[in-house]
């Protein structure tokens, strides 16, 4: 914002108070609240989940995770932006530990993220029937089988933001609908993004907000009992 750009009114205004109109700016915080307000852009849009991490900070990061005895889920929740490059460059969490030489991080609890993972599919289910979606389950299209179904988009529930970035069902579904939208629980609540031309992700909180916010309660509730019995599993 320079002087040149705001009505000569307010740029001599800001003259007699602050006898500059950099100081005016400097005082009034008018530099601070652009910076956080781009901060907050980063975080809403992806732009953060793009910076390139060197290799110092990533071995730094998961010998830090190892000594602290985190599993892999734990690191991801903890370095979500740092993990999904992780997962672009090596593959996944645990064989970035290898290929660092970093001792290798305890395993995740598989059978609470299989319950959690099908209470959270039955839960959207639920929650798209209520906000007045037509919708079909677990329709097969070869060897494709979306969670849910509407008109030409599929939808695909999953526990967490960062999951997609490690399973195959971009690649895999991608070449068979016009649209793919992958729903989450765990991760950034404002995330409402595009990952490709055709896949779309976002939080379930999204469609929850479509609800009367007498309804919405519910929903708030059930997810985040599905939350917590993962943190207490995973504890």
């Amino acid at each position: 914002m320079t002087s040149t750009t705001v009505p000569t009114e307010l740029v001599r205004s800001a003259q007699t108070y602050f006898g500059r109109w950099k100081n005016a700016i400097r005082e009034l915080g008018v530099i601070q609240r652009r910076k956080e307000y781009a901060e907050t852009a980063a975080i809403r849009y992806g732009y953060e989940s793009r910076r390139i991490w060197s290799d110092d900070a990533i071995k730094e990061a998961l010998m830090s995770a190892s000594l602290r005895d985190l599993t892999s889920m734990e690191f991801r929740e903890q370095y979500g932006n740092m993990s999904e490059s992780i997962d672009r460059r090596f593959g996944g969490v645990l064989k970035a530990c290898e290929s660092f030489g970093v001792p290798k991080l305890r395993r995740d609890n598989t059978d609470i993220y299989k319950f959690a993972g099908y209470a959270f599919e039955e839960l959207v289910g639920e929650l798209f029937t209520e906000i007045g979606m037509d919708i079909a389950k677990q329709q097969r299209f070869g060897d494709c089988i979306p969670d849910f179904v509407s008109g030409n988009t599929w939808y695909d529930a999953k526990l967490s933001e960062w999951t997609v970035h490690t399973s195959d069902t971009i690649k895999k579904y991608e070449p068979k609908c016009d649209r793919l939208v992958i729903v989450f629980l765990r991760g950034n609540i404002t995330t409402d993004r595009m990952l490709t031309d055709k896949t779309r992700i976002v939080n379930v909180r999204h469609y929850v907000d479509q609800l009367p916010r007498i309804s919405r309660g519910f929903y708030l509730r059930k997810f985040s009992e599905i939350e917590q019995r993962i943190e207490d599993e995973v504890a």
